[in-house]
């Protein structure tokens, strides 16, 4: 009898000292997908292709994992993370369908782990994510981004807040949808205040911008790179604008390792 006890006693004090698992919850519709929001208690997976119904608005602490494909609705965003909105994307893929994107507000925070994918994304600024002055998004794993359009500036990113790269990211291709485009930074867009830092060697190969920054335009932000590569083998893979086929700036730019421009294009 004592030692069973005993055995109970301890069994009580392991469940005070260690958490219990947080939940996972596999979304099957829209509302498993609110509900899941709302209660903000486990990881939220999605697998395979899912579709939204609306933008979502988040606000609080929120972790999506399950490398799988979230696609926009008609004519709307993916997600606005507000102020106070801490969420996780662990290896999922953004497909825009031309719409879509992601608006980071100020006071919000986002990470990307894993293998991100933003396609064929689309807005008036930042075409895959949107950063307010005060907002941060980092990126921990690989990303890459495709096709992805702005119609003012930064047609993958805009940033008026703080963007940070701590790995390998892609911007563009030699597809002939690959390329990310807009007036101003074809792929990347930063405006005064903000900040873009890209600790790995991004690449960036055929965006484009009808004005300026084919690749990157630094709009009186804080541009950082390690090192990286712009252009391509040739012509038809090069960043083109009518300023700065590569890079255009008005703002601060840095290279703390070795730069390769090869067939931009101004």
């Amino acid at each position: 009898m004592m030692i069973k006890k005993i055995l109970i006693l301890f069994a009580l004090i392991f469940a005070l000292l260690v958490p219990a698992a947080a939940w996972a919850y596999d979304i099957a519709d829209w509302d498993d997908l609110l509900t899941a929001i709302a209660s903000a208690d486990g990881d939220i997976v999605i697998g395979g292709e899912f579709t939204l119904q609306d933008v979502i608005t988040i606000s609080q602490e929120v972790k999506f994992t399950g490398n799988g494909t979230i696609k926009a609705a008609a004519g709307a965003r993916h997600f606005n993370i507000t102020s106070g909105g801490k969420v996780t994307f662990d290896g999922i893929t953004f497909d825009g369908d031309s719409n879509g994107g992601i608006i980071v507000g100020s006071g919000g925070s986002v990470e990307f782990t894993g293998t991100t994918t933003f396609q064929k994304t689309s807005a008036g600024n930042g075409g895959a994510l949107e950063i307010a002055g005060g907002g941060t998004a980092t990126f921990s794993g690989p990303a890459i981004f495709t096709g992805n359009t702005a119609t003012t500036s930064g047609g993958a990113i805009y940033s008026a807040g703080t963007v940070t790269f701590a790995s390998s990211a892609t911007f563009g291709g030699t597809g002939t949808t690959d390329k990310n485009t807009a007036a101003n930074g074809g792929a990347v867009y930063v405006a005064s205040g903000g900040t873009a830092t890209f600790s790995e060697a991004p690449t960036f190969t055929g965006n484009t911008a009808s004005s300026n920054g084919g690749a990157v335009y630094s709009d009186g932000g804080t541009v950082s790179f390690a090192s990286a590569t712009f252009g391509g083998a040739d012509t038809a893979n090069s960043n083109k604008a009518a300023n700065g086929g590569a890079i255009y700036s008005t703002g601060s730019l840095s290279f703390t390792g070795a730069a390769q421009f090869t067939t931009n294009v101004a």
